[in-house]
């Protein structure tokens, strides 16, 4: 470098090595640019995820989270926490975008995706029926079972001591009140007792199945055959559910005895190819259980 007309002259030489010292430090700069970006990204990721000491699954677009004071509630998948997190505890949202939530002890209710209490948190117990059509939700208050709808209503009354739900339906018991009703809180005909089969008709392919007590002739829609599996095989349920596909009048192998059969099995052609049934001479009693316009035959 020298100075010429007053002005400053940098040679070849020098100039090269001023360039490879300005990159070095651009280099440098870039490099420490990029690095303190990097930090701030990782610092917000860090402050992000600490926010929370618990995530759980994302269902329905949602999770629930717990804060660090112990409280839940729920953000969406860009970590937005939409519904805040007052609750003490806080499910995952299920069929139709619903959740069970408590606000405490004694105080469960179910909300919505927009956070909305559909149900308020006033119950001791509360459950979401999600795999019956209707989404049921039983309830229980001062120590009485009932069920709710999904928008809160009652439908049946909550003064059971116990509820059972089974094959879409909900049994009640209420001391020795035994009570049956559909998803939609409609109370069912229930009736059990013993039967017997009488007025065979083989040419019409009718007779008639007559309450052992009250001497009354069941009237149904649909019969299924209820037998007890092999002795030294029982599981749980003990009975195994058949449904009855047609019903036969027909006489012994004598022909003297006129007899049902419920079949079970279609065969492929005809009665006798590969069929299962069981069949029943007139005054032949059985145990049956009548719910709705279902009839139950129990074999045992």
């Amino acid at each position: 470098m020298k100075i010429n007309n007053n002005s400053i002259v940098i040679t070849a030489s020098k100039e090269a090595l001023i360039n490879e010292k300005m990159n070095k430090l651009i280099g440098k700069s870039i490099k420490s640019i990029v690095y303190s970006l990097s930090m701030v990204v990782l610092a917000t990721i860090m402050c992000s995820c600490n926010k929370y000491k618990h995530t759980g699954e994302y269902q329905h677009d949602l999770a629930a989270v717990q804060a660090k004071n112990g409280k839940w509630g729920y953000i969406d998948r860009s970590k937005n926490e939409v519904i805040p997190c007052v609750y003490e505890e806080a499910g995952w949202f299920r069929k139709g975008g619903y959740a069970e939530v408590s606000k405490g002890e004694g105080k469960y209710g179910i909300i919505d995706t927009n956070g909305k209490e559909i149900i308020p948190c006033k119950y001791e117990e509360i459950s979401l029926k999600d795999a019956l059509d209707d989404l049921p939700v039983e309830v229980k208050i001062n120590g009485k079972y009932g069920v709710l709808d999904i928008n809160g209503e009652e439908i049946i009354p909550i003064k059971y001591d116990h509820l059972s739900f089974y094959n879409g339906r909900i049994e009640a018991r209420l001391g020795n009140e035994h009570v049956i009703f559909d998803n939609k809180g409609n109370e069912l005909l229930f009736k059990e007792g013993t039967m017997k089969i009488e007025d065979i008709n083989l040419q019409n392919n009718t007779f008639k199945l007559i309450d052992d007590g009250d001497g009354n002739q069941l009237t149904y829609k649909t019969i299924v055959m209820s037998i007890k599996k092999e002795s030294g095989k029982l599981l749980s349920p003990p009975y195994e559910n058949k449904e009855i596909v047609k019903v036969k009048c027909t006489s012994d192998d004598s022909g003297k005895t006129d007899m049902v059969r419920f079949v079970i099995t279609p065969g492929a052609h005809s009665l006798a190819d590969d069929v299962e049934y069981m069949a029943y001479p007139v005054n032949t009693k059985l145990r049956y259980e009548l719910v709705g316009d279902e009839l139950k035959i129990f074999i045992d």
